[in-house]
């Protein structure tokens, strides 16, 4: 294994010195250089050409004098090579870091394994975070972003992203864009998660693959309620076992319906943000366009003593992160705090979650009137689009069936009666819901993904 490449470091400072224009080009850190006299050069170079002036040996030696003959055998060549050699010190300094994190994971072995996970993990995110995306010029990026104005103007109106089956959210949101984080916001029994599945269901219906990371339900109670939902199934019966044989009938519709596509679901509890990352990797693998994480506060990160606050920020900092490597909507269920009990929640109740707020791209604010919904039977839920980096923010009214566990469009019908919901279309397809038990260890976890995955063995 090559870990240091001198005759590419020295070859490198001789291109310096024939055309210091290249410098800047080459951005090479001063780490990078694994000979120590080459390291200094480097940073001498540096300071010398910070202050306008072009190095040469003279005034390297000037600068080292303790290095002259080193200094003595360096000879200028020409620059025409200096990306070459640069890429070979680059790839032999992220091979030393390799080293470095095996080293420490060495050390760490016999600790907490998932104290020795996360420093892998950090130190390869280090690792990866200093490859560095050149600058591109405007006029460079004019054909690209017309390109992108091209497509959008060819959906004729249509969201640019993927749509949730709520016409009145996917109007302002535009669908759900790929690399941004969204967070669905309220306090408990408002039906985050009953929001999640219906539009884990409407795209399906459209053949959107969806990820699930259910945190909080085992996969089989999210499977029942996707029963529930798609065969209009009462699941207070499921749930009880009391049913008619009309319900049995229904159920076997909606199961027929339900196998014509595919959600991966991973119900592992408190799972770690590193295991998360890593199977949503797997995920992006096997074709999944979107995944959804229910919930965000329930995920495992750092030291237990480190403020709760704090770890789920940089818990929702890696899942925008995540959204944006792979390049694709992740959506995060949160819980807001007490004080919006009674009201509906604002920006300022999500900021008591770390920085939940600063690192998403949408949030969506859920509220329902508890005591309208006992007396009236009145299920309207407020969604506030309280955050759109991409539109308009704005309140949208859906409609909450606690028989269905489910979300449809709320539409307001003349005559009085108050207001109704717009059933499912025509023809709604669901989906496949594999599931992924929690396996022993991460072994397992890969035979399980497998089988589970699109063309795999289940």
């Amino acid at each position: 294994m090559v870990l240091a490449d001198p005759q590419s470091e020295r070859a490198i400072l001789g291109a310096v010195l024939d055309d210091p224009s290249c410098f800047e080009s080459i951005e090479l850190a001063d780490e990078d250089f694994q000979d120590a006299d080459c390291r200094l050069t480097w940073t001498k170079m540096r300071a010398i050409i910070d202050s306008g002036k072009r190095p040469d040996l003279p005034m390297l030696g000037s600068e080292m004098p303790e290095r002259v003959k080193f200094l003595s055998e360096l000879n200028p060549i020409t620059a025409a090579n200096a990306s070459y050699y640069a890429e070979r010190i680059r790839e032999c300094s992220k091979r030393r870091g390799i080293v470095t994190i095996m080293r420490k994971a060495k050390e760490l072995i016999d600790g907490p394994v998932d104290a020795t996970l996360e420093a892998i993990e950090t130190g390869l995110v280090e690792l990866q975070g200093q490859d560095r995306r050149d600058m591109r010029a405007l006029r460079d990026l004019l054909d690209p972003a017309m390109q992108l104005i091209e497509e959008r103007y060819k959906l004729q109106g249509r969201p640019p992203g993927i749509e949730t089956g709520f016409h009145r959210l996917d109007a302002p949101l535009g669908g759900l864009r790929n690399g941004n984080l969204v967070v669905i916001g309220a306090r408990p029994s408002i039906g985050k998660t009953a929001l999640a599945l219906s539009m884990t269901l409407n795209m399906a219906a459209k053949d959107v693959k969806v990820g699930f990371f259910s945190l909080e339900m085992a996969a089989e109670q999210l499977v029942i309620r996707a029963l529930a939902s798609t065969g209009r199934i009462n699941s207070q019966s499921l749930a009880s076992g009391r049913m008619t044989p009309a319900d049995f009938a229904k159920i076997l519709d909606a199961g027929s319906v339900l196998q014509r596509a595919t959600v991966l679901i991973d119900d592992t509890p408190n799972i770690q943000l590193t295991m998360l990352k890593n199977r949503a990797r797997r995920m992006k693998r096997y074709g999944v366009d979107v995944v959804f994480v229910d919930y965000l506060t329930l995920i495992r990160h750092g030291d237990a003593r480190t403020p709760r606050w704090e770890r789920v920020g940089e818990v929702s900092k890696n899942l925008k992160q995540l959204a944006r490597e792979l390049n694709i909507p992740v959506v995060a269920l949160s819980q807001v705090g007490r004080d919006a009990e009674e009201r509906m929640p604002t920006l300022a109740d999500l900021r008591q979650s770390g920085e939940v707020e600063e690192d998403s791209d949408v949030v969506l604010l859920m509220h329902r009137d508890r005591k309208a919904a006992e007396e009236k039977q009145d299920y309207t839920t407020q969604v506030d689009i309280a955050k759109n980096r991409h539109g308009a923010t704005q309140m949208v009214e859906l409609v909450f069936l606690p028989t269905y566990v489910s979300f449809e469009e709320k539409f307001e019908v003349g005559g009085g009666g108050g207001p109704k919901h717009r059933p499912p279309a025509s023809g709604r397809r669901a989906v496949a819901l594999k599931t992924v038990n929690p396996p022993a260890d991460e072994a397992a976890a890969v035979d399980d993904w497998d089988a589970a995955a699109p063309g795999g063995q289940g």
